[in-house]
Order: structure tokens, then C-alpha cells, then sequence
């Protein structure tokens, strides 16, 4: 199947406070022809990875309920970088890509051709694209199981979903955690990697 990344929706999480990622993204969405993109407001929580998670399922419902796939869900320090590319062709029967990749952890990959891989065990969620409205749902449901259950990151269970839908990944990251936007962490040397 071939992807038009101008063409689908995007939603992008960002916190009332954070007013000039809010800026930034929104510039970024204009510069490279993005127009239909939603902002969903982040959670604070005394426990961070709960605020994200619970932000995330804001995300994931929004787009459930829109129901247009596929879809990108971004954090707000998401930025673009040189790799890339408007329009992406990948195999009819993937059901997640992840535009945006850490190689935090143990990250297995199956390279598929020269711009993409398949993995597992892969963290991270700056910049993921729902293709399946099937995945979407697993991913809710596994991120509402570890911030509400198992009090734990929920790209903890993420990560091992990888194992149970065909997910890839860019090779060449097409977002990165931008150390410049303002975030919780510094996350900019593990999202910024090509994928080896």
C-alpha cells in the first residue's frame, strides 16, 4: 500500500503550559502540508508516565471514534527530520508503523527492505501511525492495562504487542524527540538513530 502523510489525520498531544511546542508543531504541521491534525490536551500526574499514558488513551479514543485509518498520534516534541518523505509504500498487511524509533532496550528488528524493518521490543510512542483500527484498540487496551493496572510505562506493553501484530519501523526515523521542544526528558540520541 502506498501512504500519503499529508492525507490522513493526525492527533498530537501537548500540555496546557507548553505553549511554544504547541507553536512549533503547529509551524511544522504547516511547513510540510499537513492539514487536518487535531490537538489533544496532555494530563499531568504525580507519576509522569501515568499523565502520558492517560493522554495517549485521549488520543487513541479520538481517533477510534473519528474512525479514519490511518491515523499518526505524536507527542508535541515530535519534529520532523531529513528522512523524511511524503509518501511511504509498505506491505498491505501492516497494521502499525512507527514513524518516530528509540534503540532504548533490547529492539529487534527484520529488516523488510532498505526504509523499513519490522520489530518487537521496540519503546517509544513520539510518533507512531495506526494503521489498523484492530491495532489501535490492542494498544489502548494495553495502555489502560499498564497505567491502570500494572502501574507501569505503558510502552512497557506496547513494545510486547509488537510480538502480536505485523508492526514496522522507518529505518531512517521520521520524527525524533527533539531535545529543543520542551519534555520531560532528553530523549533526542536514542530517537534520532538509524535503525542498523
Amino acid at each position: 500500500m502506498v501512504i500519503d502523510l499529508q492525507k490522513i489525520p493526525y492527533y498530537w498531544i501537548n500540555l496546557d503550559e507548553h505553549v511554544k511546542n504547541a507553536e512549533d508543531i503547529t509551524i511544522q504541521f504547516e511547513k510540510y502540508g499537513i492539514t487536518d491534525h487535531t490537538r489533544i490536551p496532555g494530563i499531568r500526574d504525580p507519576k509522569h508516565y501515568v499523565g502520558v499514558g492517560k493522554a495517549h488513551i485521549s488520543a487513541m479514543t479520538a481517533a477510534i471514534q473519528r474512525d479514519i485509518f490511518p491515523c499518526v498520534i505524536l507527542e508535541d516534541d515530535a519534529m520532523i527530520s531529513e528522512y523524511y518523505k511524503q509518501c511511504i509504500k509498505i506491505d498491505d498487511d501492516v497494521q502499525g508503523l512507527y514513524l518516530g524509533t528509540s534503540t532504548a532496550g533490547r529492539v529487534q528488528i527484520q529488516k523488510m527492505n532498505v526504509d523499513f524493518s519490522k520489530i518487537q521490543d521496540m519503546f517509544a510512542a513520539h510518533a507512531i501511525m495506526y494503521i489498523t483500527k484492530e491495532y489501535l484498540i490492542a494498544m489502548r487496551n494495553i495502555c489502560m492495562n499498564c497505567i491502570h493496572v500494572r502501574d507501569i510505562p505503558w510502552d512497557f506493553g506496547s513494545s510486547a504487542l509488537q510480538r502480536e501484530f505485523n508492526v514496522w519501523c522507518c529505518n531512517y526515523p521520521y520524527y525524533y524527540q527533539a531535545n529543543a521542544r520542551e519534555s520531560a526528558n532528553k530523549w533526542e540520541s536514542l530517537t534520532k538513530t538509524v535503525i542498523q
